[in-house]
């Protein structure tokens, strides 16, 4: 399951920074794959009662939310829990 989580994470960090600037949301560029985990697990472990929702959009969340580089706004997250699942 480790696995599948950095690789998620990794694949979500290429496909956000090709979004449009406005709804990218990217970890700084000095930030190592390990960190950007490490930010995302910490962000998904504070909230236990979401557990059960999809990894791939509490990952989202976490990049726009945790300080990874990009914003949150009513737009952005409407629009993350409409589309990720």
């Amino acid at each position: 399951m480790q696995g599948m989580c950095v690789g998620m994470v990794d694949a979500l960090d290429f496909l956000m920074s090709d979004l449009p600037a406005e709804d990218r949301s990217c970890p700084p560029s000095d930030a190592s794959l390990k960190q950007t985990v490490q930010v995302v697990i910490k962000y998904i472990d504070e909230r236990p009662e979401r557990m059960n929702e999809s990894f791939k959009k509490l990952a989202i969340e976490a990049y726009a939310r945790r300080g990874l580089g990009g914003r949150i706004d009513g737009a952005m997250s409407s629009r993350v829990s409409t589309t990720v699942r």
